[in-house]
């Protein structure tokens, strides 16, 4: 719910990411760290592309493997709001929900503790978002604050993957709802 068609990716445009640099002052670049937990190669690679393009641009990209739990891990850091380096690695699955409300609730919001991304004027479009029980009106609301959103590029996209799920055709009562499986209503037959 609230996903936008007329919001499309940002266009891989180096000369125009110098420009925004310099206009913000960084023209010379600056040091970047980004921990990411990279023990499946294809998020370690896209994780390694980024970095090499930041590089490009003139920013010193360090790209440091981090742990998901225990001391000094990824959930310790999520959980607690405490980012020690200026960039991390995280999945957005929206398929707990299928909402885009959960972008603002839970990743990019004031309200959660020391957020990574905090824009106070969007908390009245998010307050009045969560109180919005008209299905359609909240999803035009979601859609324009995913503009607005996106327009302020919090976050670098790395890669869109879709979720997928296959089944033997022996495999009965096969269903999901929002990609939980009730595993306990399966059913295999003979053939």
């Amino acid at each position: 719910n609230g996903y936008n068609p007329n919001i499309t990716g940002y266009p891989y445009n180096p000369d125009k990411a110098r420009a925004l640099l310099a206009e913000a002052g960084y023209a010379d670049g600056f040091d970047f760290e980004v921990r990411a937990i990279t023990d499946a190669d294809d998020f370690r690679l896209a994780y390694e592309a980024a970095v090499q393009d930041l590089r490009k641009l003139g920013i010193n990209a360090n790209l440091i493997s981090q742990n998901f739990a225990g001391k000094d891990g990824w959930l310790e850091h999520w959980l607690a709001g405490t980012w020690p380096y200026e960039g991390f690695g995280i999945g957005h699955d929206l398929g707990a929900t299928m909402d885009a409300g959960r972008t603002f609730n839970v990743f990019t919001s004031c309200k959660k503790p020391a957020p990574y991304f905090c824009d106070e004027s969007e908390l009245p479009a998010i307050d009045a978002i969560n109180g919005e029980f008209d299905a359609d009106k909240r999803r035009g609301m979601l859609q324009d604050l995913l503009a607005i959103h996106t327009e302020k590029a919090p976050i670098i996209f790395l890669l869109e993957f879709e979720e997928s799920m296959a089944y033997n055709p022996r495999i009965k009562n096969f269903r999901h709802t929002t990609l939980v499986i009730p595993y306990h209503e399966l059913e295999v037959s003979a053939n």
